[in-house]
């Protein structure tokens, strides 16, 4: 049962500190997504960078 515990004490903690670094990083304007400054070509980039899609869909 301890060990149980422990695990999910552990996972938890990890889980919090991805989340509370994703909103810091947010919060100092940087991007959450991987497309390394190339957002032209990031099928995110709408949602990631903010940058409107002009073409047509």
């Amino acid at each position: 049962m301890l060990p149980t515990i422990i695990v999910a004490s552990v996972i938890s903690l990890v889980f919090v500190a991805i989340v509370a670094n994703g909103i810091r990083n947010r919060k100092k304007g940087k991007r959450s997504c991987s497309c390394s400054g190339g957002c032209g070509s990031c099928g995110m980039n709408e949602f990631c960078c903010g940058n409107k899609d002009t073409k047509a869909k």
